[in-house]
């Protein structure tokens, strides 16, 4: 691990948007540097999930550990298990918001300041 960001509590996200009355989540950003390429790390990941419980039986769903790849050095990738940089990030307030917070000089490929997309974004987290 290279760096990581403070933790943020967010609403539950589902496909209709924030759910203020499911329990909250818990979120951070690590910076990580790895020889894994990004297919095999997302296996890993997905083993990292299954060990602390998550079942994956419905798309939004609740889960007890959701972690994702949001970018992967400069590398663009476009696939059916993993799109990177991630897709739907730079409008993601529990992603952008504690990235900011880790590296506010950082970079979104195709999007930008990750400290600009985070300041539209961050009174929908709380720091804890």
């Amino acid at each position: 691990m290279v760096k990581k960001s403070p933790l943020f509590e967010s609403f539950a996200a589902t496909a209709d948007g924030p759910d203020e009355k499911a329990p909250r989540y818990l979120n951070g950003v690590i910076q990580i540097e790895t020889t894994l390429k990004p297919g095999v790390l997302l296996t890993r990941l997905r083993e990292i999930e299954t060990n602390h419980g998550r079942v994956r039986l419905e798309r939004w769903g609740s889960r007890t550990l959701d972690i994702d790849i949001i970018t992967y050095g400069q590398e663009i990738k476009v696939g059916k298990k993993l799109t990177l940089p991630h897709p739907r990030a730079y409008e993601r307030a529990f992603v952008m918001v504690p990235w900011a917070a880790m590296d506010p000089s950082a970079k979104l490929l195709g999007h930008g300041s990750v400290a600009a997309l985070a300041e539209d974004l961050k009174s929908q987290v709380w720091e804890i």
